[in-house]
């Protein structure tokens, strides 16, 4: 049971930070509550952004890949007004660190490739003495890996 000065976790199901469904809490203690949350992930099919936990896209019903889930942790900040890590940020009073989720954790390989395609064509000049077209050709492949936290 945790005591009056205890933070209050948050709850599973809020999104923290407008980015992060919180997934679970994992630990509560009196100045640290750590949670596994999962990012937000973008729909590689409609391209509409859905809440970590999703499992199906909520707007096209394109089923999503597992998502890439990280731990993070929140605590008091000190009193004492020590720097903070490098990895870590002060928010409200409160040092919170994202850390990578080894419970259970999916390799970082790509979940979805868009392909992105075009062309344009131009009769370009003339050459030679006979007047035969340029027959000069090219061509552009651009993929884009989606990541499961929504990074490309």
């Amino acid at each position: 049971v945790l005591s009056p000065a205890a933070m209050t976790p948050l709850v599973p199901g809020t999104l923290f930070f407008e980015r992060y469904t919180v997934l679970a809490l994992l630990s509560a203690e009196e100045r640290l509550n750590i949670y596994r949350v999962a990012a937000m992930q973008r729909c590689a099919v409609c391209g509409v952004e859905n809440d970590g936990s999703a499992e199906v896209c909520g707007f096209c019903g394109n089923r999503l890949p597992p998502a890439l889930t990280r731990r993070v942790i929140e605590q008091r900040a000190p009193e004492t007004g020590a720097p903070l890590p490098s990895t870590s940020f002060l928010l409200d009073g409160k040092i919170y660190m994202f850390v990578p989720d080894t419970d259970g954790a999916l390799d970082n390989s790509p979940s979805a490739v868009r392909l992105t395609y075009g062309y344009q064509s131009n009769a370009g000049i003339q050459r030679g003495v006979s007047g035969e077209p340029n027959q000069d050709a090219l061509g552009i492949l651009h993929l884009t890996a989606q990541y499961a936290d929504g990074s490309p």
